[in-house]
This record gives structure tokens, C-alpha cells and sequence, in this order.
């Protein structure tokens, strides 16, 4: 790879109008600046064109009936030039002008380094409870997996997150990138083959977004059944890593600490109904075979999936 790679960035978009002028204002700031910006929009706006095109992205509409998490990102990576492929979620913020650059940096530290992605702090108006799943996910201190690490990190060794992730070209390609058609985690699928192809994943926490979810109960919870079946249609990566029993209880330990810490007594019941409902949540996805498909339909946050894909999700 030369010394200075081309670098493509690929956001994926949906009734983005809130939260894509941040973003854009904080990719415009960085330095250097990315040398390619795509603009992926499901049920495409005027506004989100125009947009897009004030910024010099590429501008690509996508049929809201053919957008799916692997599938649309799988073909704006073969349509990028970039030899670093960046993805991010419109509702992202990037820290600071060197953000991109301490990702990209990280990546390319080590041949064996095929996916890096970054931190992920709340927002500063960001509900205590939301916040934990930052504060759980992404630590204080940088780390590089391999497929050796299993064994102290069970599933969280192939964990990294779409919402702000960098990945080696040549390592995507090598793995079909992220293949065409995954109800959710095409990122943990991506970075488990990774893993398995002999490439390691970098967690960079120098490289920092400002993103958190503020999901409903209904949205939460159709969120971790989506989780279930993704894990249990593809169940090998939680034979090869294991599953994330004990992260459950590690969970609920960084949640109640945080929220002790921020004095935030009366959100203690939240948190603690949000956890037991992810649980049941996720294992009806695990298990989803079992439940009539308008059940599967209600159940996840991705309706319309089960209507295009109904035999991959069986």
C-alpha cells in the first residue's frame, strides 16, 4: 500500500435531515481531508441531495425496498476507489480534525491490521442509561485482537462497529466484503472472518465519535432480536469465539457503576428493565425459527428484511 492512501468514506442514510449536516460539517473539517465522500440515501430527500452535492460527495439514491446493512455497503466498497474504506452512520460526529487521520493512522500501523475502528462516546445530552453501552463498548485504552485472543475475549474479539470503522481494501475483497444480505452485524460477521483469514482488528480509543442511540423500549428491543438472529444464522462465530454470557453480568456491573457515579438513582429501573428485555429479546432471535413469521416481522426492527429475505432468515 503506498505511503499515502487514497481514502474513500461511505455513509449510508436514512431520513438523515437532524443529524447529517453535523457530520458533514466534521468530515469537512478533517485533516487531511478524506478523497472520496459517498452519500448512500434510502428513500431519497431534496435536501439530502443537495447536501451532498454542496460538499462534493458522490450522491447515490437507494430503493428503500433493496437496501440491506451488508448488501448496499458491499457495493459502495467495490464502487469506491479508495484503497482505506471508512464507514459511518449519519448520526456520528467526528471530535475533532484529526479523528479520520488517528483511524486511518491506526490501520495502517501493521500489515496484519485489516479492520480499526474508533471510540464512541455519548453525546453530551445523552440520557445516562443510553450511555452505558458506550461506556461498555468502547474502553480508554487502544487494543489490537487476533483470532488468539478468543479465549479472554469471547465474542468481543471480532466486535468492531459500522458506525465509525476503517478497513484495508485488499483485506474486504479477500473476504467478499460484507457479503449481500445480513439483517444486522455485518460488521461482527465481517470482523469474525477477518479474524479467521489471519488478519487482525485495531480498537483505536485516540480516534473518538460523539454517537449514542436513544431507542425506545419497542426499538430496543426489536434492535437485540435482530442481534439473536443474526447469531444464530451464523452460528459458527459463536462456536469459533463463544458466546457473551459473561458479559452480561460484566454489563450490568459498568451500568450500575455509572450511573451510582452520576447519582441518577431513579434511572435504575430503566436500565434494569432495558437490560432484562435486551436478554428475552435476544434470545426470541436466537430461537426465531420457532415463532411464526408475523411474529418474526413485529418482533424485529427491520420489518421489511423478512418480507425480501424470508428464506435467508430462516
Amino acid at each position: 500500500m503506498p505511503p499515502d492512501p487514497l481514502v474513500s468514506v461511505v455513509v449510508p442514510v436514512h431520513r438523515g435531515e437532524a443529524t447529517l449536516p453535523r457530520l458533514l460539517a466534521s468530515i469537512r473539517a478533517q485533516r487531511p481531508p478524506c478523497d472520496e465522500l459517498w452519500i448512500l440515501e434510502t428513500e431519497p430527500t431534496p435536501t439530502i441531495a443537495d447536501l451532498a452535492r454542496s460538499v462534493g460527495a458522490e450522491y447515490v439514491e437507494v430503493d428503500s425496498a433493496s437496501f440491506d446493512h451488508a448488501g448496499t455497503r458491499t457495493a459502495a466498497a467495490r464502487h469506491a476507489t479508495g484503497e482505506v474504506l471508512v464507514f459511518l452512520t449519519q448520526d456520528v460526529v467526528l471530535r475533532d480534525e484529526s479523528t479520520l487521520s488517528s483511524l486511518v493512522g491506526s490501520l495502517l500501523s501493521d500489515d496484519r491490521i485489516g479492520a480499526a475502528y474508533g471510540r464512541q462516546v455519548p453525546d453530551e445530552n445523552a440520557d445516562p442509561v443510553a450511555a452505558v453501552k458506550r461506556l461498555f463498548n468502547y474502553p480508554d485504552r487502544s487494543r489490537t485482537k487476533t483470532a488468539a485472543d478468543r479465549g479472554e475475549l469471547g465474542l468481543r474479539t471480532p466486535f468492531l462497529s459500522n458506525a465509525f470503522a476503517a478497513y484495508r481494501r485488499r483485506a474486504l475483497e479477500e473476504i467478499g466484503f460484507f457479503g449481500r444480505r445480513e439483517l444486522i452485524c455485518e460488521d461482527v460477521l465481517a470482523g469474525a472472518t477477518l479474524l479467521e483469514a489471519g488478519w487482525s482488528i485495531h480498537y483505536e480509543a485516540d480516534a473518538v465519535v460523539h454517537h449514542t442511540h436513544h431507542f425506545g423500549f419497542g426499538q430496543e428491543f426489536g434492535r437485540y432480536f435482530d442481534i439473536g438472529v443474526a447469531h444464530h444464522r451464523h452460528r459458527w462465530i459463536l462456536d469459533r469465539f463463544g458466546g457473551s454470557d459473561g458479559d452480561g453480568l460484566r454489563y450490568l456491573r459498568v451500568g450500575f457503576a455509572h450511573l451510582r457515579r452520576e447519582r441518577q438513582w431513579l434511572k435504575m429501573p430503566d436500565f434494569c428493565l432495558r437490560a432484562m428485555l435486551g436478554r428475552v429479546a435476544y434470545s426470541l432471535g436466537r430461537h426465531h425459527r420457532g415463532l411464526p413469521r408475523s411474529w418474526r416481522r413485529h418482533l424485529s426492527s427491520h420489518s421489511g428484511w423478512w418480507d425480501r429475505f424470508e428464506s435467508d432468515g430462516d
